[in-house]
């Protein structure tokens, strides 16, 4: 964007006459296609697997930064009832690092539990697709990201 397209940009206050016109708000979806899984499937040759996500919700959103603040906290809290014992520490810092799945990697794999729409998966078969096809969980993390960012729909919404 150039200077000339900054300048041309004006800030409009939200009223609450605007937020009271437009009730009908949906949350955002989209189809995400993932021929990764084609194999897996067992599609023939012009089928594409897909699956459908939606954006997350605010209290999703607060609830996941709360969920690792909480295991940081844990750690610490575990650190520091080891502390008089260099061993202790250690042993709690390593039972924190081996577990199997890393609390970045356990929220990204529960955001897509809740937002994934069709199919419905539990935790369990979330975490076995993203083990076995990673660029699986990226794609639909990202795409759940990318939805979040843009914010409810204006319209009533449409997969895809």
């Amino acid at each position: 964007m150039s200077e000339e397209e900054k300048k041309e940009i004006q800030k409009v206050r939200l009223t609450k006459e605007k937020m009271i016109r437009k009730k009908d708000f949906d949350l955002r979806t989209q189809e995400v296609e993932l021929p990764e899984l084609n194999e897996f499937m067992e599609l023939a040759d012009g089928q594409t697997a897909t699956m459908v996500v939606r954006q997350m919700t605010f209290e999703e959103v607060m609830k996941s930064q709360q969920d690792n603040f909480d295991m940081m906290r844990n750690l610490i809290e575990g650190i520091v009832e080891a502390s008089a014992s260099k061993r202790a520490v250690k042993e709690e810092v390593e039972d924190f690092l081996d577990k199997s799945v890393s609390p970045v990697t356990r929220q990204r794999m529960q955001a897509i539990e809740n937002c994934l729409i069709d199919p419905k998966l539990s935790y369990t078969e979330v975490n076995y697709i993203c083990k076995m096809f990673p660029t699986v969980g990226t794609k639909l993390y990202m795409t759940i990201v990318d939805l979040t960012n843009k914010g409810a729909d204006l319209k009533k919404n449409t997969i895809g």
